[in-house]
C-alpha cells in the first residue's frame, strides 16, 4: 500500500455551521465527517482540509485548467503523483421509497483509492443484443457504480466477438432471449484466461 494524501476542501467542523441536530444537513455532514476522521486513523491515509474560501490559490495549483471543476468540501486523493477528486454531493443519495439520505462515501473514497494505487477501473458491461433492458433504464445503479470507481459500458457480444480484456463484470439485465452456444463458448475461454 503506497501513502495517500486526502484533502477535503473544506473544515470539517464547519460543515455543521447552521444545520440543526437531527435535520438531514447534519446527518449528512456527519456522515461525511465521520468517514473522513475514521479515514484519517489509517496508517497510510493522510488527511488535510484546506478552506477554499480563505485559500482560493489551492484549487489553482492543484487543477490550473480547471477540468475538475472542484467546489467545497470534495475531495481530492493523491498517491503517487497520480490525483483523483471525489464531488461531495455526489457520496449521497436519496432513497426512492423511504426518501431518506444514504451515504457511499466509504465506497467511493475506497475505490478511488484502489485506482490510485493499482491503476485499474474495474469495468462493468451490460449486455446487448439478447432482447435486455437498455442501459439507460438503469440510470441509478449506473450513477452509484460511478461514483465507487467503476467503468459501466454496454457491450454487444455477437456484434464484437468476443469479451473485452478490462470486463471486470458482465451483467445480463432482463435477456428476452438465450445467449447463444457461439457466445457461451467465448465466454468460457475469456472467463478461463482471466
Amino acid at each position: 500500500e503506497k501513502p495517500v494524501e486526502m484533502t477535503v476542501l473544506y473544515e470539517l467542523d464547519a460543515l455543521y455551521e447552521g444545520c440543526k441536530h437531527g435535520e438531514a444537513e447534519y446527518m449528512m455532514a456527519d456522515m461525511f465527517v465521520s468517514t473522513m476522521r475514521q479515514m484519517d486513523e489509517f496508517d497510510k491515509i493522510t488527511l488535510n482540509e484546506i478552506n477554499i474560501e480563505k485559500n482560493p490559490g489551492y484549487i489553482t495549483e492543484i487543477d490550473p485548467d480547471g477540468f475538475m471543476n472542484l467546489r467545497a468540501a470534495d475531495i481530492i486523493l493523491e498517491c503517487d503523483g497520480n490525483i483523483r477528486d471525489i464531488s461531495f454531493l455526489t457520496l449521497f443519495t436519496t432513497n426512492p421509497e423511504t426518501g431518506s439520505v444514504e451515504f457511499y462515501g466509504e465506497n467511493a473514497i475506497l475505490g478511488a483509492i484502489d485506482y490510485l494505487q493499482t491503476g485499474i477501473t474495474p469495468t462493468i458491461y451490460f449486455a446487448e443484443g439478447h432482447g435486455e433492458k437498455s442501459i439507460d433504464k438503469y440510470a441509478n445503479l449506473v450513477n452509484m457504480l460511478k461514483t465507487q470507481n467503476y467503468a459501466v459500458k454496454p457491450l454487444n457480444i455477437g456484434f464484437t466477438g468476443s469479451i473485452p480484456e478490462d470486463a471486470t463484470t458482465i451483467v445480463f439485465a432482463a435477456p428476452a432471449e438465450d445467449i447463444s452456444d457461439k457466445e457461451n463458448v467465448k465466454e468460457i475461454k475469456t472467463t478461463n484466461q482471466n
